[in-house]
Formats: C-alpha cells, structure tokens, sequence
C-alpha cells in the first residue's frame, strides 16, 4: 500500500515503513487476523468488502499452521508505526484494519494493515508559527500523528536533554529546539546525536555555506568542516541597537548607525546591555575593528594589542547602566536608559510601540543568533522506541521551504534561513533588503537590515581554550 501524503514533495525521502512481522507477535488488541490460503495463477490486489469476495474467501475460518507462527501462509504486511512499535508505553494506537489484501505467488494471501506514524517535537514556545502544525497536520492526514510540545526557554529544554530518564523529557522527543550558542555544550554532553546521510535530503541542498559551517561540528562541540551535521536550522535573527531619539538628540548625542556610537559621552551610564559576557567583548571587539569571533591567536596577529581591548571594554562598561537580558527593554520604556543592545525579538516590539524609539543594525556587522531542530540521543519514536521516528526527515524538508518564509514579516518572529543573504530566493524583490537611508523605520516594521550589514554579520562559535583564557583575563578586571 502506498502511503499518498506529500506537499511540494517533502515526504519523497521517507524511508520505506513496511516490514514483515508474524502475526502472533503483535498485540492481540491490534490484530486480529484471519488465515487465508488459496490457489491462484498470478499474485493480485483483491479489493472491496467481503461480502463482494467469493464465499470461500470471506468464510474462511483461523487455523493454526503445523508449520508454527512463521509459515509462509501467516505472513502479513505492515504500514506504519504500530507494526514498528509492538507493544509499547505509547498511547493505545488505533485499531488495525486489513485494508487490503495481496495474493503472492498463489501461496498465500497478505494482509494489508495500516497505522498512524507519530513525531514528537519539543520546541521553544513562540518558535514554531501556528500555522507551520496546521500545515503539516494537514499534510499528514491520517497517516501521522504530530505532537507538539513548547518550552519557555532554551535553558529548560537544555536541562531535560540531560535527564533521559525522566518521563516526558525533551531527551525523549524526536526533535528538540536548540539555540545555537548551546549546540556546541550540547554535542559534547553526549545529548544530541549527528543527523545521518544529509547529503541524500533536499533540505541540506539548501543550506548555504555558512549554515553548513554552523551546523558541522566534531564530538568537542567546536566548528568542524570534516565533523558531523548535528541540526538543521529553522529561523535567525540578529542582535540590534534601539535607542530614544528624542532623548539622544536633545543631550547633543548624535543616531546610533554603528557599536562606536555607544560610547559618546552623553551615553555614559545610559545604555542597557544583554547579560551576556560574549557580546560585551564581542562589541568591544567590533569597535576596534575586530571580528565577533576573534581569537586569541587572531589577536596576537592584529593591529590591537590585548591592553588596548581591555580599555576598551573598560569604556564599554563604563556606558553600561544594566546588564539583564530581560529588564533592559523595560529600561528603556521608563526613559532609566536611553538605549539598549537586545535580540531582534525583543527590541522590534518595543519600538514598534513607541514613535520615541529608533532601532538600527549595526553597519559594521552584528551578532546572529539561530534556533535549531536537533535529535536527543535518546529519541525513542522509531523502530522497537528507538532512534528518532521516521517522519523526520519531512518535518527538516518542512521547516525549509521556500513558503515557510515570511518576508514580509522580517526578523518579527525570527527569519527563515532562506532569507539570511548569501541565499536569497529568486521570489524576494530588491525592497526586501532594504538602503541604509531606510533601514531604522523599516526594520520597525520587520523589513530586513540591509545585505552589507547581515554579509558583515557573524555566528557566535565556540571559543578554543586559549580565546577562553582571554575572555577570563578581559572580564576579571
């Protein structure tokens, strides 16, 4: 029996879900199968009610085979979860059907029984549109069951993939949402495992660069071009700077367009920052004309010495009234801060509601941050609960096509990767990113910050020791 469940083709590269299984070893609560032996010249379909089959047909009573439960006269053909499953801690599944029934060989007559296949995602709440489960619900039909469960945090759904023990934890879904900064520890805690054979899917091909590069990773977490694929990304979205206009202007402050304009002086003790020792000296960095990523070694090789970063930071903080990563937008608000360095999400809605509030994407390059679709090594959804289910592979497809993208929306709730320049779809119009001159009213409204700002743009890696070192040394004083 063929399983008829596509859109744009996304479930072409499910593996196949028929095995063969004796009846006897399946639940009784299931299955409950007739033994049909008859002659016949050619294998056929048989289709139709029993009542339109010949009487010998539809009369025929269970016998048990001399041969025992293995005879080739009990076999019986599977589709789907339940044949895989057996007798699990699963939800009662739903009662098997012989939908069909396949003669071979004029042996024996092979029953045709058809179940629902489930996947289990466990994703942070607000990450997945309500349209995405309704989408593929529909795509589904009757053939898959998709259960959703959402998180508050990356940090909660981190903390159960340690915890595979533990009934209902995400280390038991087939797919878990990732943040990006926490693949890297996540890999090397041992509780994810790498994705297989991506080379063989659509939506590997259509992963630019430098998503391939975020995504492979050797066993230590850190960037590897010859290491594993271990997620696949869904949405980004990017570090931002929103400050008062009114505010700024009226102290002779001038618009903030790139990390430098943080420190005049009129915003000393003024400027609310994410708790995130990373982006402060990632900042620092930027100010000098460094990379995000820049390491110890990089360092060394530049044209700033370490004593000049230090100072650096020094000034940076001395700006810095706040550091929380969520009373900074409120700051703002209450006019304590005049500007705020935050997440996309969180400052587009803020200023969205206020005509005082301007907000800008660094032109020298901001951070990006990713939210990602990873396996727990311990998905239990596939064959005899283990290994992740088999509609995988159709939830990654999903998450990647090209109708998932929003491009009116921008970075609102986040972007698709497809959107992230350096793979632009052929659909998006030139307005889409938009000129330098426009960028602060738009990006309000969720338009895209210009392509040379995102192409000097960076994913936060994984820092190597020595960089570490650094780090430690930079934040202690």
């Amino acid at each position: 029996m063929h399983c008829c469940c596509h859109e744009h083709g996304m479930f072409s590269s499910l593996p196949s879900l028929k095995v063969w299984r004796p009846a006897s070893s399946l639940p009784s609560r299931h299955l409950q199968i007739a033994h049909r032996v008859k002659a016949a010249s050619c294998a056929r379909w048989i289709d139709g009610p029993a009542c339109d089959r010949p009487a010998n047909e539809s009369q025929t009573k269970h016998q048990t085979s001399p041969e025992g439960p293995y005879a080739p006269s009990r076999r019986h053909l599977l589709f789907g979860a339940a044949s895989i499953f057996g007798s699990t801690g699963l939800p009662a599944l739903p009662e098997a059907e012989a939908t069909q029934v396949l003669n071979v060989d004029g042996q024996a007559d092979l029953e045709v029984f058809q179940f629902c296949v489930y996947l289990s995602v466990v994703a942070l709440r607000g990450s997945v549109p309500n349209q995405w489960v309704e989408d593929f619900k529909q795509a589904l039909g009757e053939y898959g069951v998709l259960r959703l469960q959402q998180k508050g945090q990356l940090q909660d759904i981190y903390k159960e993939l340690g915890q595979p023990v533990k009934k209902k934890s995400a280390s038991r879904a087939d797919v878990v949402t990732v943040g990006d900064s926490w693949l890297g520890p996540a890999i090397k805690a041992g509780y994810l495992q790498p994705l297989q054979d991506v080379d063989s899917f659509r939506w590997w091909d259509c992963l630019a660069p430098h998503w391939r590069r975020l995504v492979t990773r050797n066993l230590s977490g850190q960037a590897d071009p010859k290491g594993q694929v271990w997620a696949v990304p869904y949405r980004w979205g990017c570090t931002l700077v929103a400050f008062n206009t009114n505010k700024l202007c009226r102290r002779g402050g001038v618009p903030i367009h790139d990390w430098s304009d943080l420190l005049q002086p009129c915003l000393k003790g003024r400027v609310a920052f994410l708790d995130s020792p990373r982006e402060l000296v990632g900042v620092a960095l930027k100010t000098l004309g460094l990379p995000y990523n820049c390491t110890y070694s990089q360092l060394c090789k530049s044209h700033v010495s370490l004593q000049q970063l230090q100072q650096r930071l020094q000034h940076l903080r001395d700006q810095v009234r706040l550091f929380s990563s969520r009373d900074h937008t409120r700051a703002l608000a209450a006019n304590d801060v005049w500007a705020i360095v935050g997440s996309s999400l969180d400052l587009i809605p803020l200023a969205s509601r206020s005509s005082n509030i301007s907000i800008t994407a660094p032109v020298s390059g901001t951070a990006l941050w990713a939210d990602l679709w990873t396996v727990p090594a311990h998905a239990s959804g596939g064959s005899q609960m283990q290994g992740p289910s088999p509609l995988l592979p159709a939830w990654f497809e999903f998450a990647l096509q090209p109708s998932r993208m929003q491009p009116s929306r921008g970075l609102q709730l986040g972007a698709s990767p497809l959107q992230l320049p350096g793979h632009l779809s052929s659909s998006q119009k030139e307005h889409d990113v938009v000129s330098s001159s426009e960028w602060a009213s738009q990006l309000i409204d969720g338009v895209m910050p210009e392509k040379e700002t995102l192409m000097r743009s960076e994913f936060l890696l994984p820092l190597d020791q020595d960089t570490i070192a650094m780090y430690q040394k930079l934040l202690s004083v």
